[in-house]
């Protein structure tokens, strides 16, 4: 099923990875093609998920596909454990298959995904220890310290967050388009509708949540606004945020600053801080903080002024102490730091002589961070300990 949005990042994504497959183009001798089919594509026009959004038809760019390795969510529950997911792929014809990488502190290791759970993607994880984890996307995977088991199979979601052993809050989008929630309890998943902004047949994306407890979980997107009459000055890309109180999901007045804003991830460290961040104006970087009643945004930094930069992915250790990860025209990934409201913006290591590096999640345990994403069809870790980023060798399935 292809995207149903109209997702900057979705359609640069797309273009970027397009790119890397023509040799003529970009100068790769073995990169990816265009977007992937996949056996349960999420139905939302998230960024995460553009790669796998769409069958790539037979073309160039396409027949010279051999592998893509995409990382795009990432959960550290302690300084040296992590679990990163997203999914790969072999050759053209080939289905999804899910990827799970485990970080121990020095190494990273592939997880195999277990039997009835091996064609998909995952696009987000939460962790609340080294033995508990829950991984989402086309399905939904939980990890018990051992091993991995099929949760659900049914409903696609996007993003996840648990704010403690068997509680879990879900978000993501319907193939229809209606804004969608699944709790967990430990034992069993139950999906109910959301809020829905969109009064027509509007794009609807949920691309980020955050629960720092199990009462109180911020969900983060955007949706379109007058989208029949694109490109007609009534068109707008308008912010979605929604809050559980426990009991039921309810819009949260937004703040927009421009026509197209859209928040690609949220982070809370209690129910009254958190922190998103994304884009606006369609190319440039956009943080604005929620402290329970009212959304303010504040001043962040971008490479250039021309091109494209977003914030994809957001991980606060206490308020006003948040690490940020981003790229500038797909190709560059950048980091900002969020010290008492003041960002400071910086570039990241990236792979010498590899174009199309984006950075799609980070997660913070102290003073350390650990950021995700891919490059060139390959997936891609950097790892920051309080004074510099570095690469991490990253290994991917063959």
């Amino acid at each position: 099923m292809p995207l149903r949005g109209r997702s900057g990042f979705s359609g640069k994504i797309l273009a970027a990875i397009a790119c890397l497959g023509l040799v003529a183009a970009c100068g790769q001798a073995e990169a990816p093609g265009a977007a992937h089919p996949s056996t349960g594509t999420p139905g939302t026009a998230s960024r995460t998920r553009a790669a796998a959004a769409s069958p790539p038809g037979k073309t160039e760019a396409t027949a010279l596909v051999k592998h893509a390795d995409f990382l795009h969510g990432i959960s550290c529950p302690s300084a040296s454990s992590c679990v990163a997911v997203g999914w790969y792929y072999y050759g053209a014809a080939d289905h999804a298959h899910p990827l799970i990488e485990h970080w121990n502190g020095t190494g990273w290791q592939v997880q195999a995904p277990p039997p009835g759970g091996r064609d998909g993607t995952l696009t987000g994880v939460s962790c609340t220890s080294a033995d508990d984890c829950t991984a989402v996307g086309s399905l939904i995977l939980g990890w018990t310290g051992r091993q991995w088991r099929v949760e659900r199979r049914v409903t696609s979601f996007d993003a996840v967050s648990c704010p403690a052993p068997s509680r879990c809050m879900a978000v993501g989008v319907t193939r229809s388009g209606t804004p969608v929630a699944g709790t967990w309890n430990g034992s069993a998943w139950r999906v109910s509708p959301m809020p829905d902004p969109a009064r027509r047949a509007e794009p609807v994306t949920l691309a980020g949540i955050s629960c720092p407890a199990s009462t109180a979980c911020l969900a983060v997107g955007d949706y379109a606004s007058g989208a029949s009459a694109r490109p007609s000055p009534r068109y707008r890309d308008r912010i979605l945020a929604e809050r559980w109180d426990g009991r039921a999901w309810r819009l949260v007045p937004a703040l927009d600053v421009a026509r197209q804003d859209k928040l690609a991830a949220v982070s809370c460290t209690v129910p009254r801080r958190c922190m998103a961040v994304g884009s606006t104006r369609g190319k440039v970087t956009l943080a604005e903080s929620w402290d329970g009643a009212r959304w303010r945004a504040e001043p962040t930094g971008n490479l250039n002024r021309i091109g494209y930069s977003e914030l994809t992915g957001i991980s606060c250790t206490a308020p006003a102490r948040c690490m940020a990860v981003g790229d500038y025209n797909l190709a560059v990934p950048f980091y900002e730091q969020d010290q008492d409201a003041i960002w400071i913006i910086s570039k990241m290591a990236s792979p010498a002589g590899q174009p199309g590096t984006s950075l799609l999640a980070v997660s913070c345990f102290g003073t350390t961070c650990v950021a995700a994403g891919t490059y060139a069809g390959q997936a891609v870790t950097e790892l920051w300990q309080g004074k510099s980023w570095q690469l991490l060798a990253t290994p991917n399935p063959r």
